[in-house]
């Protein structure tokens, strides 16, 4: 999503813009500085230095927001990145870049219903766009509507056959449907063109969890984990499994990991609030289990609220 803005370019930029050569130089340093930063730190000062400028005309002072928009997208700041999105629209309608890029900035909001209007939006212009499509189909599945989901991966798949990501969310779908057989079939597919992929042998394991095949599901998630040592969702697994097989220290030692490489992912800390809660340890179990809720809101149900003692 980077501008290709470059130093080269300014030259014509600024003969364009018909403004004072000194005024047209201070902006024009500004925007490269913001478009060539290697970091937020960096990049952000220099986008605000360059958007201060009355001088700067309105579709770079757009693309400008967008950069900006994109430094605080990556520091997770999603709030700022909104704001800087919607103030790139204002000055360039129905830019693309930054319908996209505020359609991600509110998933990471958790506004599902505001991401999937700016994706949808972005999609009218370039329905063949995979990117679109994948990171609409992602959003569905944070919404937890899991068949318009596999609806999107389903046409990414039919634009690019070879989209593992696609695939794999297509199986991972399947799998919340119900749709066991599905679900193999698509991974299948995927480690025949990957034999090695730690993605698909993650969501294999799943798939047999799902289908209570705890000996075939921890084989998965120990490949995922000699493939990709430092991914945290199938030390997490691993973990639950050894815990439903009561290997109650094996499954600690996967859940602290797991949360050592992620401390944001929910679903360790629910799958360690249990283990406390075996071990009973109710202090704890609720501590593990409002991370839980923070950081994966669908593990909230009645159900559970009650279970870690959280009823409203």
């Amino acid at each position: 999503m980077r501008s290709t803005f470059a130093l080269l370019g300014l030259a014509i930029l600024l003969l364009a813009a018909g403004r004072p050569a000194a005024a047209q130089v201070a902006w024009a340093l500004h925007v490269h500085e913001c478009y060539t930063a290697t970091s937020s730190e960096t990049g952000i000062p220099s986008c605000t230095r360059a958007l201060v400028s009355i001088a700067l005309p309105d579709n770079v002072r757009a693309d400008v927001y967008v950069q900006r928009a994109q430094r605080y997208l990556d520091d997770g700041r999603a709030q700022e990145a909104i704001a800087d999105y919607t103030a790139a629209l204002r000055h360039q309608a129905g830019l693309h870049g930054a319908l996209v890029g505020r359609g991600i900035a509110r998933r990471l909001a958790r506004d599902y219903p505001g991401a999937l209007a700016d994706l949808d939006r972005a999609a009218l212009g370039r329905p063949n766009d995979t990117l679109i499509l994948l990171h609409r189909a992602a959003t569905h599945e944070l919404a937890l509507d899991p068949t318009q989901a596999r609806a999107d991966y389903t046409a990414a798949l039919a634009i690019d056959p070879a989209l593992l990501v696609a695939r794999d969310g297509r199986a991972r779908t399947a799998r919340a449907l119900g749709l066991v057989e599905d679900a193999f079939a698509d991974i299948a597919v995927s480690l025949a063109e990957e034999p090695e992929s730690a993605s698909s042998l993650h969501e294999r394991g799943l798939t047999h969890l799902a289908n209570d095949n705890l000996d075939a599901a921890l084989e998965d998630f120990e490949a995922t984990i000699a493939r990709e040592p430092e991914h945290a969702e199938a030390h997490s697994n691993r973990g639950l499994v050894r815990y439903l097989r009561d290997d109650l220290d094996a499954a600690k030692q996967d859940f602290d990991r797991a949360l050592a490489l992620n401390p944001r992912l929910g679903a360790a800390y629910f799958n360690r609030a249990l283990w406390w809660r075996r071990r009973d340890a109710a202090d704890r179990a609720r501590d593990d289990w409002l991370r839980a809720k923070e950081f994966a809101p669908s593990l909230v149900t009645a159900a559970n609220a009650r279970y870690f003692g959280d009823d409203p």
